[in-house]
């Protein structure tokens, strides 16, 4: 059945503690959830945080506990999280979902991942993509109403996310053999321990071209690379992919 979020659980959208009220931040008594804690391609189960705030700014903070769900709806769109701690606050750019008890939340996570792309969709600000709460609450998904029958799909899913775990780290482990036998082939490029021939990059390429601001168009009939097209390690994710004409 297709479901709104709002009719499946509590929506809180995170806010942060005044920064310049230091008994805010003086003790790290309080797990400080923030989008650079939760993973992009898998749903991350949030044990610990890299900020912290102190008791005195429990009245100030959004705080959820364990089993609440948090997605990024700021920037980096539809980053999943589950807290596995007893508690924790989280800012402005998290919402959390607290679902109902006929819910299983590792599901209802699953059913996020799944709609990552329509959330992305949704997010349709010119500069920062932003997914306010209203949006985020009216969003629909479709779940299974039997609980029983989440569960199932959840060890299923569970298993399917462990072998491609497991792939992904054979697949880190290829790749630092490569890059380990090209040091012992060719040496270290930054400080040439081999004396190879240096050469500028003009000198040795045909033609080096800059990109070109144009605006994007639905049904346009090129690809569009942006920043966000390209990965950390050098592949391309067209996820979000836009098109000129």
């Amino acid at each position: 059945m297709e479901v709104s979020l709002n009719e499946i659980g509590e929506i809180i959208t995170g806010n942060t503690p005044s920064k310049s009220d230091t008994n805010f931040w003086n003790s790290p008594d309080i797990c400080f959830i923030k989008p650079d804690v939760i993973a992009e391609d898998e749903i991350t189960e949030l044990l610990d945080s890299n900020e912290y705030i102190s008791e005195n700014a429990r009245k100030k903070a959004r705080i959820v506990n364990e089993n609440s769900i948090l997605v990024t709806c700021i920037g980096s769109i539809a980053k999943i999280g589950i807290v596995k701690i007893r508690e924790c606050a989280f800012n402005q750019q998290i919402n959390a979902i607290i679902p109902n008890k006929n819910i299983d939340t590792k599901y209802l996570c699953y059913c996020l991942q799944n709609s990552k792309v329509k959330l992305k969709a949704i997010a349709n600000a010119p500069v920062v993509p932003i997914i306010n709460k209203k949006q985020f609450g009216e969003f629909v998904v479709k779940i299974d109403g039997d609980i029983s029958t989440q569960k199932k799909i959840v060890n299923r899913l569970d298993y399917v996310q462990s072998v491609i775990t497991l792939y992904k780290i054979q697949l880190q482990k290829f790749d630092d053999l490569i890059k380990a036998r090209f040091i012992e082939m060719f040496g270290r490029p930054f400080i040439n321990n081999m004396n190879w021939e240096s050469r500028q990059i003009k000198n040795v390429v045909n033609e080096v071209k800059y990109g070109t601001s144009k605006p994007s168009v639905e049904n346009g009939e090129y690809k569009y690379l942006r920043m966000n097209n390209l990965t950390y390690d050098g592949r391309f994710d067209l996820t979000d992919l836009k098109f000129i004409s």
